[in-house]
């Protein structure tokens, strides 16, 4: 059963992890994480004018009441933060990062609770994403907003669409298959 259920899914944990290499990701993730950058507005990446934070809708859904409630308070929660005032996006950021720790952290205990097979590389993706946060975090401390704005309006957007169509739904199908 656990054979052919990673069978059906080696298609999407393949794009998945083909994504790491994507130059989007690798130009942000320097920016974030690179301690020699710094925050100067002139190394913040490129970034769209119109936000593209997706409105909450029942196709954001992945069949798990948990993981379900948990995105659509991330959907919120980051809507609130793009569209913050400078004076209020430091609050308004903290907020946000600390409740996607929180519901990575659920998702990681419905895994280890279900026995979600390919837990070890969803868990290696939540501890990307915390370590992003964190950089994010030093930028937000250090004052630069810009940066802060873009990686909610463009990196977190695609990241929990992707993420929440590979890796979530996977990990929702398997909780269903075990009669969670």
């Amino acid at each position: 059963m656990v054979q052919d259920f990673l069978t059906g899914r080696r298609a999407e944990i393949m794009q998945l992890l083909d994504r790491r290499q994507e130059p989007a990701r690798t130009r942000w993730h320097k920016v974030v994480l690179d301690p020699h950058i710094h925050d100067r507005t002139d190394q913040t990446p490129a970034m769209s004018i119109a936000p593209s934070i997706p409105a909450w809708s029942p196709s954001l859904e992945v069949g798990n009441a948990i993981i379900d409630a948990d995105h659509k308070e991330t959907v919120e929660l980051l809507a609130e933060a793009a569209k913050a005032s400078d004076a209020d996006l430091p609050a308004h950021f903290t907020a946000f990062a600390q409740h996607l720790r929180d519901h990575l952290a659920r998702e990681e205990e419905l895994m280890h609770q279900y026995g979600f097979p390919p837990t070890p590389i969803h868990v290696h993706e939540h501890n990307r994403v915390r370590l992003e946060l964190e950089g994010i975090a030093k930028r937000v401390a250090a004052g630069n907003l810009a940066l802060v704005r873009g990686y909610l309006t463009e990196v977190v957007p695609e990241w929990f669409i992707n993420h929440k169509n590979t890796m979530d739904s996977a990990t929702a199908a398997w909780i269903r298959s075990q009669g969670g």
